[in-house]
């Protein structure tokens, strides 16, 4: 099985209801005024907002009867206001899945297109498909640079658990364990440095639960970017508040995990955390409370930074007028600073 699509998901009554819950209210609200301070028009990627809503009875029957979706263990079900066109990539969640499940509440200009087949994205719409299709969508803002919400159940697991772009969407007090066991090999990711995931690039980080602490992100080995492992989007984009990227504490040795940016050309930085100019000129706004741990950054072969590009921070890290918190903590880069960066 590939793809599956379905019309007439849910009755209705029941889209009503999802529209209708105060959590989702509460998310249209943070990501409509995230749109007010960005340039819709020069957008390369979508901007979200993820959140979760009770899981009524009839919802589960809805879903196992018209998708075969079975979610009698959960309470909850994740939600996400997306607003742009998404890139290419594959699904991750937090463990390995069959297939991705989900339902469009709102329509939308444009198309969802997997594995280079284009679907619609309309109201009760929903779409299943194995793990690992490629999908996107494309057209999703109008030529009069405007980027309207659409409304997903989802995009969730055959189990129920989030899934989504390439990236870790965990819990605070979680730490993910990243690794590569020698230089052109895959770049791997670990929640108990037992199961080991290919990890994907760029990826996105989450805090799923920013109450429940800092979602840190630790290298446990060195590791190398290059033109075939990570290539100009070898970087991580800061998706929430509450993160922490490296370490407290040095290695045994007393020295940092190194990142080596090799034969990357034109690269953008290591962590993104914000666009443009959020303070009114366009751009996405940073996030709050991400701190850049002893970690050190050297660059290999021909290798330079874009146009207003850091080799941690991308241009605009931080960006916000209110953001606070952003801390880099005994990190270093070797690497040239050229070109407005």
């Amino acid at each position: 099985m590939s793809v599956r699509q379905y019309s007439g998901v849910l009755s209705n009554q029941s889209i009503d209801w999802f529209i209708s819950q105060p959590e989702t209210i509460a998310a249209k609200a943070r990501i409509n005024e995230k749109l007010a301070n960005t340039d819709v028009a020069a957008m390369n990627n979508s901007i979200s907002e993820h959140f979760t809503v009770p899981l009524t009875s009839t919802v589960r029957i809805e879903l196992l009867e018209i998708m075969g979706l079975q979610l009698s263990s959960r309470t909850s079900i994740p939600m996400r206001w997306i607003a742009g066109d998404t890139l290419a990539h594959h699904d991750v969640g937090s463990s390995h899945f069959s297939d991705t499940y989900l339902v469009y509440l709102t329509s939308s200009p444009g198309n969802l297109v997997i594995d280079g087949v284009a679907y619609p994205i309309e109201r009760g719409y929903g779409y299943v498909f194995s793990e690992g299709l490629i999908h996107e969508t494309v057209g999703t803002v109008t030529t009069t640079a405007t980027a309207e919400p659409r409304l997903l159940l989802g995009p969730i697991s055959d189990i129920g658990f989030l899934v989504g772009a390439a990236g870790f969407y965990y819990p605070g007090g979680t730490t993910v364990y990243i690794r590569q066991a020698a230089v052109g090999q895959v770049i791997a990711y670990s929640i108990d440095q037992v199961n080991w995931n290919e990890m994907f690039w760029a990826s996105y980080i989450q805090n799923t639960d920013t109450a429940a602490g800092v979602l840190t992100i630790e290298f446990i080995t060195d590791i190398t970017i290059d033109a075939t492992i990570g290539g100009n989007n070898g970087y991580l984009v800061c998706a929430s508040d509450n993160i922490q990227i490296g370490s407290r504490i040095l290695k045994p040795d007393g020295t940092r995990p190194v990142i080596t940016i090799e034969g990357v050309t034109n690269y953008p930085g290591f962590i993104r955390n914000g666009t443009g100019d959020g303070g009114g000129g366009g751009g996405q706004n940073g996030y709050n409370n991400i701190f850049v741990m002893n970690l050190e950054i050297r660059s290999a072969g021909v290798t330079d930074l874009e146009n207003g590009g850091g080799w941690f921070g991308q241009g605009h890290f931080g960006n916000n007028t209110t953001a606070a918190s952003n801390v880099f903590v005994n990190c270093q880069s070797t690497g040239i600073v050229t070109n407005n960066s």
